[in-house]
């Protein structure tokens, strides 16, 4: 029968597929590895067993799997598609390397409270993601949440609403048992007891009792029959968590117990109020620390319980009745490898988070745009220091477009804050006034408002008084020596910074230059201006990236950093500028790496360090680091410019299996800024081999001759047409090169190297091999694996792995 049945499989998924061998740990279903052939993928085909299938409408099942495959978000397996073999459905989705929960709740027992804290916030993430888009899972379990390169990944989104939708009773596959899909050790009381009006709080019930689990190294009700279980989920109430473990900080605690409530409207509403309630948790103050060694008293809510539990037996008793039906619908147990009523503390914690806006430019002037930002982003850094307020990154707020009416409650949605901070500002001279309003995402009222004039040389107190002001409004105390930094006392030198900051983001060569210039000109003013020296510093390190030869960057950057370290040397951002001077241009990689730790652990909000230090651990070898990193740095910064900046970190993605994030960042890169991110959608498409669609996307944002037109060309095999364009790019860069005195040598190379022709890919690579910027470093001599045995290349690489 089991060959019967892979056969019948393999029929029907015919020559796209071939069913490569069957996973165990399937429960009731049958779980097969099939090659994609496509793609090029592991995919894993999952075929329900015969009894549901038996009941499934095949046209309505595949109908509810297609709604289901929208889902896209880093922390869902997604569905790919559906199908029947022989009247058998069955549904596919990635194949993810890793291993499921309940393999490691099985061989290590209760987990880390720092672990099961950050597994839980993504499986909430992805369930209230899934929940705004009216899709309940409806079987939350360990053994349906994957651990992939340190991430949860949920798995069967949307597979028990497809069976019991498909239905051909016509009312849910159960109905006629009265029991929806689900696992009994994890179900919720009104999912037990058939109460049609089960929604999304049915699925924060089974994470919290997965919850417990992973605290407790087993579930809230053990060594029963399912019946039993369901039983207990109806009229008993759990043992308090801290009781099972007493070391948990007590707000962890009551979060579980009250997604164990029997009553949906007492437990928390949605899934976003648990991720809050989490990251309130897991912040320095929220009660998680490595040395706790003493339980905490009962919590009020867990010692309440049993007496709650009490007063509601009597309607629970009457679900009884359709119980002892229930264990038989127990039929799908998912595969273990596959593929708004808020709290007290949730609505204090987001109550106290907030957005900056970029200030709007009243006046209109291009020349005072970087006044707008410098102050938008010295008002950010000057929040970001009041205790026990939670400030959106500067760069996921400068997505935000100012110039159109802006929509509080979406903004705050997106940034994940309770209020916002939008205003504008006008300078005349060195006078200027700031008008500022705080408003309340929840209602769209207005919190505060406030209008303040000054002049330049008071620009640290006004930044001061806003941040005491919005202290005062969502009243967060003030410790008593708080003050705003301003790193220098002249004003003037100050005024420079800012504006050569804000040129250093746009990073081109004009721009840069002009910064350099500005930096310049701060330094002199203020010889002590630690900002000033370190923008400096990586200005001219950008400028040997891309725009210079490194050899004549390097040397007034190393003066600026020599500078800058020996004003400051634990500043993140001197530390950022050193380590890239370490591992790019002193050919000190390990070093470089751990300067950029140093400076994360300065400072963890730091997104320069984050992007630096993961694109040096992908080019490392360290993929499922940089790929963890670069995760991290999404959640954190989800429409950072900079981050886009640096496109390659998808490949990370891409490598670790999370191609669904690194889509999600091509979107929001579009949406920030369409003409300089658009091309995002070809690299990404290169890196998944997708190399036809890839050249359509490169033809839409690059007109040929581009680099990325000859380079797919070469991949695709086109090499009269690829050889054609990259000539013509050549021409066209070397008579530019004529009139600024540089061209990027490594990517000509790289281009002729996918081109397929290895004496001009030589030809550049030997212009790269004494550059000081170690292009030709050992960890990315890969990307020219077409000319491995090309004596010239070989002879190269044993230069190049001496260095």
């Amino acid at each position: 029968m089991t060959d019967a049945l892979r056969e019948r499989l393999q029929q029907a998924l015919g020559t796209s597929h071939t069913i490569d061998r069957e996973l165990g740990g399937g429960g009731m279903s049958r779980v097969f590895v099939a090659t994609e052939h496509a793609f090029g993928r592991s995919v894993v085909v999952k075929v329900l067993p015969s009894d549901a299938a038996a009941q499934v409408s095949l046209e309505r099942f595949t109908r509810e799997i297609q709604v289901a495959a929208r889902l896209q978000h880093p922390h869902i397996v997604p569905l790919l598609s559906a199908g029947d073999a022989d009247g058998v459905p069955y549904f596919t989705m990635p194949f993810v390397e890793g291993e499921s929960l309940r393999a490691r709740l099985d061989q290590r027992g209760e987990l880390p409270v720092n672990e099961a804290v950050r597994l839980l916030r993504e499986v909430a993430s992805a369930l209230g993601y899934a929940h705004d888009r009216g899709i309940v899972h409806r079987d939350i379990k360990p053994d349906n949440v994957l651990v992939s390169a340190g991430s949860a990944m949920v798995t069967d989104f949307g597979v028990a609403k497809a069976l019991s939708a498909s239905s051909d009773t016509g009312a849910g596959m159960v109905t006629s048992l009265g029991v929806a899909l689900g696992t009994p050790a994890y179900m919720a009381p009104e999912q037990a007891s058939a109460d049609p009006n089960v929604d999304h709080r049915a699925d924060l019930y089974a994470f919290g009792a997965m919850a417990y689990e992973l605290l407790s190294g087993q579930p809230p009700f053990t060594g029963r029959s399912a019946q039993g279980l369901l039983a207990a989920h109806v009229t008993e109430a759990p043992e308090s968590l801290g009781r099972r473990r007493a070391a948990l900080p007590p707000a962890l605690v009551a979060l579980v117990m009250r997604c164990l409530e029997k009553r949906p409207a007492d437990r928390p509403q949605s899934a976003l109020e648990i991720v809050r309630a989490l990251d309130d948790i897991a912040s320095p103050s929220g009660g998680i620390a490595p040395t706790m060694a003493h339980g905490p008293a009962p919590s009020a809510t867990a010692t309440a319980a049993p007496v709650v539990a009490r007063r509601r037996l009597l309607p629970a008793i009457v679900a009884l009745t359709v119980l002892v039906l229930a264990a038989a619908v127990w039929q799908f147990r998912g595969a273990g490898a596959a593929a708004v009523g808020t709290s007290t503390k949730g609505d204090a914690a987001l109550a106290k988070s907030v957005a900056v806006l970029t200030l709007v430019n009243a006046a209109g002037d291009t020349a005072n745009a970087y006044f707008a930002q410098g102050m938008t982003d010295e008002v950010t850094v000057a929040l970001a220091r009041v205790p026990g307020l939670r400030v959106a990154s500067r760069n996921s707020a400068l997505s935000i477009d100012v110039t159109k009416p802006v929509d509080v409650r979406d903004v705050a949605e997106r940034l994940n804050v309770g209020t916002v901070l939008e205003g504008q500002m006008r300078r005349s001279g060195t006078q200027f006034r700031v008008t500022m309003q705080l408003t309340n995402a929840a209602d769209g009222l207005s919190l505060w408002s406030g209008t303040f004039d000054g002049d330049m040389k008071d620009m640290f107190a006004v930044q001061e008084r806003i941040a005491r002001a919005i202290a005062e409004a969502l009243r967060v105390q003030l410790t008593g020596d708080f003050r705003v930094a301003g790193g220098t006392a002249n004003v003037d030198a100050h005024d420079l910074v800012l504006r050569a900051q804000f040129l250093s983001d746009e990073y081109t060569q004009a721009s840069l230059r002009e910064a350099i210039a500005l930096f310049e000109r701060a330094t002199q003013l203020d010889e002590q201006y630690v900002d000033a020296w370190a923008g400096l510093a990586q200005a001219w390190f950008y400028m040997g990236d891309d725009y210079m030869p490194a050899k004549d960057a390097v040397v007034p950057g190393r003066v600026a950093l020599a500078r800058a370290l020996a004003l400051d040397s634990l500043n993140p951002s001197v530390l950022v500028s050193l380590g890239t001077d370490q591992y790019y241009y002193r050919r000190q990689r390990p070093q470089g790496i751990a300067t950029l730790r140093r400076a994360l652990a300065i400072d963890s909000l730091n997104e320069s360090a984050m992007i630096f230090l993961a694109l040096m651990l992908r080019e490392s070898k360290q993929g499922k680091e940089a790929a963890e990193l670069t995760l991290r740095l999404d959640r954190r910064n989800p429409s950072s410019r900079l981050r886009f900046r640096y496109m390659t970190l998808n490949r990370a993605l891409v490598e670790a299996g999370y191609v669904h994030a690194a889509e999600e960042v091509c979107r929001r890169a579009r949406d920030v800024d369409q003409q300089r991110y658009g091309p995002c959608s070809h690299w990404l498409l290169r890196y998944q081999n997708k190399l036809a669609e890839a050249l359509v996307a490169c033809r839409a944002f690059t007109p040929p001759p581009s680099i990325c037109g000859a380079q797919i060309l070469g991949k695709l095999g086109r090499q009269v047409e690829a050889s054609a364009e990259a000539l013509l790019l050549e021409a066209r860069l070397l008579q530019r090169a004529a009139k600024t005195g540089y061209t990027d040598p490594w990517q000509l190379a790289l281009t002729w190297a996918n081109v397929g022709d290895r004496e001009r890919a030589m030809r550049w690579l030997l212009v790269t091999e004494h550059d000081v910027n170690g292009a030709l470093r050992p960890e990315i001599m890969s990307e020219f694996a077409f000319m491995n045995g090309y004596p010239p290349f070989e002879a190269l690489r044993r230069r190049v792995g001496a260095l």
